[in-house]
């Protein structure tokens, strides 16, 4: 019983969840007044501490997956549109679009536009 005991009062250590480096920009045009297209400052996720390259790890991949369900992109005048540009350190771009007709109130929106310095 004293081994079963040494063996489970040592700390366990999680796996740390290696992740790629990426860069994302923010695009930011359209709207009543046709707005030229603003980018936003990017985020560089190697310049982030770990838990907020995490984070904004997450936050691509709940859009990216926002960006598959969608049925098609919504089009119409006076509309804003988000473009986020993600750049890889593997050389692979992704590229998401949204608009006001999307459902900006995921909060992934809200952490990205806050470490891009601007909210939508």
């Amino acid at each position: 019983m004293n081994a079963n005991r040494a063996r489970l009062s040592r700390p366990v250590h999680k796996a740390r969840i290696r992740t790629t480096r990426m860069k994302v920009t923010i695009n930011v045009s359209g709207g009543f007044a046709g707005l030229p297209r603003q980018q936003l400052k990017p985020i560089q996720t190697g310049r982030l501490d770990q838990q907020a390259a995490d984070q904004i790890h997450k936050c691509i991949e709940v859009l990216t997956q926002l960006v598959a369900a969608r049925k098609e992109t919504p089009v119409g005048a006076d509309m804003f549109q988000y473009e986020i540009e993600v750049e890889h350190d593997d050389g692979r771009q992704d590229r998401m679009i949204f608009t006001d007709e999307d459902d900006l109130t995921d909060p992934s929106f809200a952490i990205l536009f806050e470490y891009a310095g601007s909210y939508p």
